[in-house]
């Protein structure tokens, strides 16, 4: 009866199919997901240095044209090192970091779906990022400070390059980020937390608990029949996923 998404564009029955519209009826709410939890900042000891750019997550995720060994050749040619922090147990240590990059897409797909966590352990991190289009992280843009978005390779070439030769620029965003991450600090998502359970859920839960038994059948059907059918949507999904990335790496390769 209730979803708790973790992107606000998941709020839009606009991006639901008619058949998820069915199979998953209810309200939704936006709430953050957590910062990564025992994350470790980059080390202050670090200063001015701008050295060691990284990505945090499985490399699938990654846009394709930043997997290839040309893309670590034009990083290094920039001074800097690209690594792909793929380990799920490294995912809380930022303390060798000194900015990260994360685009899923070249294009302009909104993942409607997914989180702005790489954001936000930027902000708590206290490093620089550099972002693509996801819709979550456009929400949580209020100030060109906050990160640097990129559409192409040669954004992101050009970002780099604003990042190293400017200092003051990277001390700005760092500052600007310590300010941001206040608000999604574990006590502030509590509070959220409480105020969702205590005003939406549990009066839902006593709402359906008052409701006739017709319209209770009704939704448990439809569940059974989500849950039945879970499975052959999440492989539709990834069949999709997969016919997008295979057609970007054709597009990579040079014609002759």
């Amino acid at each position: 009866q209730i979803h708790v998404v973790q992107n606000p564009l998941a709020l839009s029955l606009k991006i639901m199919t008619l058949g998820d519209r069915f199979l998953l009826p209810g309200d939704r709410y936006f709430l953050p997901l957590w910062p990564q939890p025992g994350l470790v900042p980059r080390d202050p000891s670090r200063g001015d240095r701008f050295e060691n750019i990284a990505f945090f997550g499985l490399e699938e995720n990654l846009a394709p044209e930043l997997r290839t060994p040309s893309w670590q050749e034009q990083v290094a040619s920039l001074g800097l090192t690209w690594r792909v922090v793929s380990d799920f147990d490294l995912w809380n240590n930022y303390s060798e970091v000194d900015a990260i990059l994360a685009v899923r897409d070249f294009g302009r797909q909104e993942y409607s779906w997914k989180p702005a966590s790489k954001l936000h352990n930027a902000w708590h991190a206290g490093v620089p990022a550099i972002l693509g289009y996801d819709s979550a992280f456009r929400h949580e843009r209020k100030s060109p400070l906050d990160y640097l978005e990129v559409l192409s390779l040669t954004d992101t070439l050009k970002a780099l390059e604003k990042l190293r030769d400017n200092p003051q620029l990277r001390r700005d965003i760092i500052q600007n980020g310590k300010l941001r991450a206040t608000e999604t600090t574990p006590d502030q998502l509590t509070r959220r937390w409480r105020l969702f359970l205590e005003t939406v859920a549990i009066p839902a839960y006593y709402r359906w608990c008052a409701s006739p038994n017709l319209v209770k059948q009704s939704f448990l059907w439809r569940r059974r029949l989500a849950i039945q059918t879970k499975e052959s949507r999440k492989n539709l999904q990834k069949l999709r996923n997969l016919l997008g990335i295979r057609s970007r790496l054709r597009a990579l390769i040079p014609k002759v």
